[in-house]
């Protein structure tokens, strides 16, 4: 029943990292693109989602303005995520809340950072307030746990860059929950 439900829950996690990065490919974000050019899909998507097809092409080219509510798209899929992968967890009775996460099992930072995040994406506009000081302690774990360069003091968004923190981060929730059907079994 453990290893059914362990795959059952993996599974799981797999669809909803390819939807996301199905959706998310739609809205790539794109610094220093050429305005005149149709935005193409990058190939981080193509190598996690080898059959995505299509790209977002505008009559026009790309305006600024475009741009700026591409860029703001890509960030609140980026929190969809993280809202969705939490609420599979918190589903499956595996984390209901910060502090029924364990400690002892491989990679419990993840996960932390996981439901931190979703709180404040759930419960809060979804930027780092920083009359806030849990948003600013946050944002400086996220940095450390993912060794990210310094984010600029000018920015109000979490950096939720896909390869440097979302993957990286689904990793760390899968091996948590591989380790906590494990420790089920061995109990």
């Amino acid at each position: 029943m453990c290893n059914d439900d362990k795959t059952i829950v993996l599974n799981k996690m797999e669809e909803l990292w390819k939807n996301f990065i199905f959706i998310r490919s739609k809205f790539p974000t794109i610094v220093g693109s050429n305005p005149a050019n149709p935005l193409v899909i990058p190939e981080f998507y193509k190598k996690e989602y080898p059959n995505l097809e299509g790209c977002l092409l505008f009559e026009k080219g790309i305006s600024n303005i475009n741009l700026k509510e591409i860029i703001k798209a890509a960030h609140y899929i980026n929190q969809n995520f993280i809202i969705r992968l939490a609420a599979l967890l918190d589903s499956e009775d595996i984390v209901k809340s910060k502090n029924n996460i364990k400690d002892s099992l491989h990679k419990s930072k993840d996960v932390k950072l996981l439901i931190d995040l979703r709180n404040v994406f759930a419960h809060e506009t979804g930027n780092i307030d920083f009359k806030i000081s849990s948003n600013i302690e946050i944002n400086k774990r996220i940095v450390e746990h993912y060794e990210l360069v310094t984010p600029p003091n000018d920015t109000n968004e979490f950096r939720l860059p896909i390869n440097d923190v979302l993957k990286k981060m689904f990793e760390g929730c899968k091996e948590y929950v591989k380790d906590y059907y494990d420790s089920i079994k061995a109990s």
